[in-house]
């Protein structure tokens, strides 16, 4: 998980930001497993838009 923080933080400190709040609140919560498969749901959802329509994206072809 931290490399995959280095590299979203290098790429973007938005989505590194996004992902470490993601990360805390499957820890914390107490529907931790179900919130972590959502958040699974909704990253696989957002890698199918990107390669449909990468321009949706902001930043993404920068």
């Amino acid at each position: 998980l931290m490399v995959m923080l280095l590299a979203m933080g290098l790429m973007n400190l938005a989505w590194m930001g996004l992902l470490t709040v993601a990360i805390f609140l499957e820890k914390v919560s107490w529907h931790g497993a179900a919130f972590g498969k959502l958040i699974g749901g909704v990253l696989i959802l957002l890698g199918i838009v990107m390669l449909i329509t990468p321009r949706l994206i902001p930043g993404f072809l920068a």
